[in-house]
């Protein structure tokens, strides 16, 4: 189903109840480039067995609605821009997709802009390698809820994971085991309402990029570094 509507610019309503993707293994890029859809009813479709879903809703930017209540799937690698400048969606129902073998996460909400809450418990991430710009320009987000289960610990780049999350306040790292990440510049970028951080479990031994890393959180008050030893970093302004 790789590409099945995308580029469909002038597609407005489509008609997806009997759609149910049980034996689908590829969904990428299936609603690509669909700017004026604004409702997407994918209530019977469970991609149980697709492997690639990336940019499957990318730059659906009129889409307000979108219904996903059983998107279950447990053998998808890459989500990458998945949800990419969804920019008019203020809700997705990701509470059964656990994604244990999921490799790229990266641009999965980048321009999510109407966003304010986004519930990833059942988010298993253990196999994760790339977590770049995942929330990046999510200016409305306010709240992201994560499990035990969001394990970071084979992840080797974060860049720009926040970045221009205007809107949140705070971030809960405590879940978080950093233990291969290289790459962490712009991680924070443009953060203006970030008041703290307790990045305690943070480990920087591999660490390379640090550049600009909390540039632009005029409002943040304290960070809690850990006490690691960062040997590998090549580039540490933290601030521009």
């Amino acid at each position: 189903m790789s590409y099945m509507f995308s580029n469909c610019t002038s597609l407005k309503e489509l008609n997806t109840s009997k759609i149910k993707g049980n034996n689908v293994n590829n969904s990428a890029f299936m609603f690509n480039n669909c700017t004026k859809i604004t409702s997407l009813d994918l209530s019977n479709f469970s991609p149980k067995k697709a492997v690639n879903m990336s940019s499957m809703f990318r730059n659906c930017e009129s889409l307000t609605d979108l219904k996903v209540s059983i998107f279950e799937n447990n053998k998808a690698k890459d989500l990458s821009h998945m949800f990419e400048n969804c920019k008019n969606l203020k809700d997705i129902n990701l509470t059964k997709f656990d994604s244990p073998s999921v490799h790229d996460f990266s641009y999965m909400f980048t321009g999510c802009e109407q966003i304010t809450n986004l519930d990833l418990q059942s988010f298993i991430t253990q196999e994760a390698k790339n977590m770049n710009n995942m929330f990046d320009g999510c200016i409305n987000l306010q709240n992201i809820k994560y499990s035990s289960k969001f394990d970071t610990n084979s992840v080797e780049s974060m860049s720009e994971m926040f970045k221009n999350c205007k809107s949140l306040s705070n971030l809960d790292f405590s879940s978080f085991a950093i233990m291969t990440v290289q790459n962490m510049s712009r991680m924070f970028y443009g953060c203006e309402n970030l008041t703290s951080l307790n990045m305690d479990n943070f480990k920087l031994e591999k660490v390379k990029d640090i550049t600009s890393m909390f540039e632009g959180c005029e409002k943040v008050q304290n960070i809690h570094f850990p006490d690691s030893k960062t040997k590998n970093l090549q580039n540490f302004t933290l601030i521009q």
